[in-house]
């Protein structure tokens, strides 16, 4: 593929308790925390925002940050916050942020302190994560692994395939995970996170065991197998309104069955769209097949990749013109492969093609990207260059250890992105996951022609999917039974891409009248979706509220024993019917 422009001729496209206490790290005016995106001006306020930049500047409180080490430190916080309650700032409130990577505004209001997960530590050895000595393996075999509520992915996969910890974890690693290797365990266990594997739950239906400091400072410890379950269901993705997570015990498997294949087979195909889907539908069952037959499956399409350009858009056909990308894993009992030895991470990863890398290969700024009105080719390029630099067919299969194939591209979050997903649950024939697709191809194509007004192309990443079975987390998108099976699906495009937001909203009206086998109605990831204002929810958040209605009550219900006073509140929550004594 070159990367020179060429005139086109389609145009016109416009946790465990210590008993030492080190001193609070608070950040001063000299040092600002690394995570998230933070400012601050000449009057030495501290201003706060998420990492995507999608919602406005939040000031916070004490124009500090509260960056604990031990237990003793966030009870000491808690402390400090109560106090203040009683001191004539009974609305302040106390809220934590592991890399801000949530597009909702989970975070703190003006005003309130904000509390970073980064130095958080497990003993005052400076441990951050540890095979737990008092109990490696649970009662079933199955290797136990704890971390620090800061620990992010990154630590956690290097940690796990590290040499000597390899054979003590049975050569194991997290059942599914996010791909991203820079987020942070607290918040992508509490904000119900997932990852893909068809008969594997999300990211919080790993945990054996937590540790949380309540609202009133106590440290509560909870345990899958003791704690009451609707109790535990409810705190083991809590959004932190039940308290600040110090620590998580993770179990690397949820059958011993497990055990007998340590490693994944992992394989990167470039299919014509039209294998498995169709203007009318579903090509066939091998949807369905695929689904079923793999460990776990991932579908992206990076539109016009298959683009004629010396034809008119409208004549373009993504369902026989363009190529998905399709990644799937199998399990395997495998530890070498053509006589070497499984890949594990970092190794087995590369770096994340991103929109960036793309434009300094072809001497572009990411606004002329944004703005590239009149050249299709551009986009063209860019989805060929993900693809050429994403999928190598030469070297499938791969094997990998668990964290070397699910981490498997690095720098993921170099660009920031807008991000939209819902949980759909799958019908047996998985028709709706074509009901979806199909529905963004169009929008998608009608947006690019400017059947919208001036054309745009708000989707100038990726749509993407994957499969998980049912949680137990409450508060989950996928929270089901025992055989429940669910499609995520999402749409991306690079911050401030135009007219994002009126995409983002019929994609949202297109996908939530997709029922369930049983009329189940489609769920929003907490995390990934745009008000246009802090203070709105906005149509999706108000859907959310009504979807999620009898969940949020069952949660408020555990709630009142860990916070009945809102000390960890904010305003998007409470807008969403969360809060002790709310009805």
């Amino acid at each position: 593929m070159t990367h020179c422009l060429q005139s086109i001729s389609i145009l016109s496209i416009p946790l465990i308790p210590i008993s030492l206490s080190s001193p609070l790290c608070i950040c001063q005016m000299s040092r600002l925390p690394d995570d998230a995106d933070f400012s601050r001006g000449k009057d030495g306020v501290l201003k706060f925002r998420n990492w995507a930049s999608t919602l406005k500047e939040v000031t916070v409180g004490r124009k500090e940050v509260a960056e604990p080490v031990t237990v003793q430190d966030i009870q000491n916080e808690v402390q400090s916050v109560l106090k203040a309650r009683s001191e004539g700032q009974p609305n302040l409130h106390l809220r934590p942020v592991g890399r801000g990577h949530s597009w909702t505004p989970v975070f703190l209001d003006d005003g309130d302190w904000l509390l970073m997960s980064d130095k958080m530590r497990l003993d005052d050895n400076d441990t951050k994560v540890r095979i737990p000595t008092d109990e490696p393996l649970a009662a079933d075999g199955i290797p136990l692994v704890e971390v620090a509520g800061g620990v992010n992915t990154w630590d956690l996969a290097v940690f796990m395939d590290d040499p000597e910890n390899q054979a003590k974890l049975k050569y194991m690693g997290l059942p599914a995970d996010v791909v991203l290797d820079t987020v942070r365990y607290g918040g992508v266990v509490n904000m119900a996170c997932h990852g893909t594997a068809w008969n594997e739950g999300t990211i919080p239906d790993f945990v054996q065991r937590l540790s949380i400091v309540d609202g009133s400072g106590m440290l509560r410890k909870l345990d899958r197998d003791t704690t009451d379950p609707e109790e535990f269901r409810a705190a083991v993705a809590n959004f932190g309104l039940f308290g600040i997570t110090h620590s998580i015990t993770f179990k690397l498997a949820t059958d011993p069955e497990r055990l007998a294949t340590p490693s994944l087979l992992v394989e990167d195909r470039l299919v014509p769209m039209d294998t498995y889907f169709n203007a009318e539908g579903l090509t066939g069952t091998a949807l369905k097949d695929l689904a079923k037959e793999k460990y776990s499956v991932e579908f992206f399409w990076f539109p016009l990749n298959g683009v004629d350009d010396k034809r008119r858009l409208s004549d373009w056909d993504a369902f026989t013109q363009d190529q998905l990308w399709v990644k799937t894993t199998d399990l395997s009992a495998d530890m070498e492969r053509n006589g070497k030895p499984r890949e594990t991470f970092p190794d087995a990863a590369s770096r994340f093609p991103s929109v960036t890398s793309f434009l300094a290969r072809i001497g572009f700024q990411l606004n002329q990207f944004l703005q590239a009105k009149g050249n299709v080719g551009l986009y063209k390029q860019y989805s060929n260059f993900v693809l050429d630099q994403s999928v190598d067919e030469d070297d499938n299969p791969k094997l990998t250890s668990f964290a070397g194939g699910i981490h498997y591209q690095l720098g993921v979050d170099e660009v920031k992105v807008l991000d939209f997903e819902m949980a759909i649950k799958l019908d047996e024939d998985l028709t709706v996951v074509s009901q979806a697709w199909n529905a963004a191809v169009r929008i998608v194509k009608a947006y690019l022609r400017g059947e919208r007004g001036e054309p745009k192309h708000p989707m100038n990443i990726a749509l993407e999917f994957r499969f998980t079975g049912h949680s137990d987390a409450l508060m989950s998108p996928a929270y089901g039974k025992h055989g429940d099976h669910f499609v995520w699906i999402e749409v991306l495009g690079v911050t401030e891409s135009e007219g994002w937001q009126e995409f983002m909203k019929e994609i949202f009206d297109a996908w939530k009248v997709i029922l369930g086998p049983n009329g189940e109605r489609p769920k929003p990831h907490w995390a990934k979706w745009t008000p246009t204002e802090h203070e709105q929810l906005t149509e999706i958040g108000e859907y959310a509220k009504e979807v999620y209605a009898d969940q949020i009550a069952e949660f408020n219900k555990q709630l009142s024993k860990y916070d009945s006073e809102g000390v960890f509140m904010n305003d998007f929550f409470r807008a969403l019917g969360f809060g002790a004594g709310a009805q």
